[in-house]
Parts: structure tokens; sequence; C-alpha cells
């Protein structure tokens, strides 16, 4: 169902919806509220850094494909014949996914999350593939996250590590692995 919205002034974006967590190569879809159709009506989409990811606007939407690691800003004002107004944003992290390479228990999870290096990804032992107690390549950086920044981190060699999480507030949470090559690896983890 359409509305029509008479404005006096210059319209305002009073706030963009969309994914805020995606993993590299994958697409969002944002749109911009109020949706407003009218003459000498345009919509103005900045998705910051510029070089790492592709929009396709149309009005008050728009699909932003995301190519690197990192976090971006979307945002979104609108144009009219009586000026610009003022823009809304929001931040998109984007991740690498992390491959399997290590799991989260449990995820939802309440008081503690146990981070394991997946049995695939360790290396073969005299006891059998999957048996080492630490990373294939040595001490490695867990970091927890929240949508905007970093929260916590952990140095260490074993493949089994418990992260304390009973203190955070309900909600959306990343657990970053970097081994010693650089190589980042990221999972999602619910706190309740």
């Amino acid at each position: 169902m359409s509305r029509l919205i008479d404005y006096v002034g210059t319209p305002v974006v009073g706030y963009i919806s969309g994914q805020s967590y995606l993993s590299v190569g994958s697409s969002g879809s944002y749109t911009a509220e109020p949706s407003i159709i009218g003459s000498g009506i345009q919509y103005r989409w900045i998705v910051s850094p510029s070089s790492g990811a592709s929009s396709s606007p149309w009005n008050n939407t728009n699909s932003v494909t995301f190519y690197n690691e990192e976090t971006y800003n979307v945002s979104c004002q609108i144009i009219s014949p009586c000026g610009y107004g003022s823009a809304a944003s929001m931040i998109v992290t984007v991740v690498r996914n992390g491959g399997g390479y290590f799991s989260l228990s449990p995820n939802p999870a309440t008081d503690v999350v146990t981070v394991q290096l997946n049995e695939a990804a360790a290396p073969q032992t005299s006891q059998g593939l999957g048996k080492a107690a630490v990373w294939p390549s040595g001490v490695c950086e867990i970091q927890l996250w929240s949508a905007t920044s970093m929260l916590r981190s952990y140095k260490t060699a074993r493949r089994v590590f418990e992260i304390p999480v009973s203190e955070l507030p309900a909600g959306i949470y990343f657990v970053r692995i970097i081994d010693k090559d650089g190589k980042i690896y990221t999972e999602k983890l619910i706190k309740k």
C-alpha cells in the first residue's frame, strides 16, 4: 500500500534497514525510509570504502555486493528541489567465512562458548587425523567482536578454548581467529 507524503522543506532519511553482517562475496539489500516518489526526488547512496563493493541503487533501495573483508558504512540521503536532506547510515561488517576451520558450541551461548578446531583442519598425528591438541599453525589469536569493535583478545596454541560470555548483553557477536600467517577465520556467535 502506498502513502502520499507531502513535505515542506527538505525530506530526511529516517533510517536504513538491511543486513549488518555478511560474508565476503555476499550481497545485501538496503532500504532507506521513508519511500518518497515525486518529481525531482532522488536518493543518493554512498558505500564507503567504495573500492571493495559494488552498488545497484534504485530509488530508496540498494543492492550492494561486498568483495573485501572490511567494515563498511552504507548511507543514503534524499535530494529534492528544496535541497539535500540529512543522511542516515548503517555499519556493515563483512568477514571471511570460517570455512569449517573452527566451531563454536553451544551457539547460542549463555555463559561460556567453546572454540574448537574442527577435525578436518587439525594436522595428522601419530594418533590419527584430527587428534592434535594444538592449532596446526601454532599460536593463534582468538578475538571476540561486537558489530563494531573488538571486545577481547586471547593468544593460545590449544585447539579447544573457552570464552566466558555471561556478562555480555544478548545479541550477535563474532569470534575471529587469526593464525600465525595472518589468515582470518570468523564465525557468528549468538548470545542469549
